[in-house]
């Protein structure tokens, strides 16, 4: 299945089990922190199979969005939601269903990166991109 929209949300519902975290499956009016939105494929490769269907690869970006007010402390919480091993830790939940909930056939969060100053509605913030690998499964 290479249902774009259905993927998306499948990594919305995973995403809403790090606590606290605000999850936007489409972009939103505005942004409430912390808040990860999970955003379009830039490009995707379709792969023709030997068996019925074919499978689409593609990054996913997602945009990992703190306060950016209190600057030392919004720098804290950017890195617990983007390392490992931490309780607010986006790779871990991500890494925990590498199919997704069964929507594709595998998943690896790969880098982030652009860890820095975004600004959205006229308001800045402290934020990260993600970047997931995504292979889906046949049509």
């Amino acid at each position: 299945m290479a249902d774009l929209n259905v993927i998306r949300a499948a990594v919305a519902v995973l995403l809403d089990g790090v606590p606290n975290l605000q999850v936007a499956q489409e972009f939103p009016d505005q942004i409430v922190p912390p808040q990860v939105v999970i955003g379009l494929p830039e490009a995707g490769e379709y792969y023709p199979t030997i068996a019925p269907g074919d499978r689409i690869n593609f990054d996913l970006p997602m945009f990992v969005y703190v306060q950016r007010a209190q600057v030392r402390p919004a720098q804290r919480l950017l890195m617990d939601l983007i390392s490992t091993g931490t309780t607010l830790s986006i790779p871990d939940v991500l890494k925990a269903d590498i199919t997704l909930g069964d929507t594709v056939d595998s998943s690896m969060l790969r880098e982030f990166r652009d860890l820095g100053k975004y600004e959205v509605a006229n308001t800045d913030y402290l934020g990260a991109e993600l970047i997931l690998e995504v292979i889906s499964k046949r049509a």
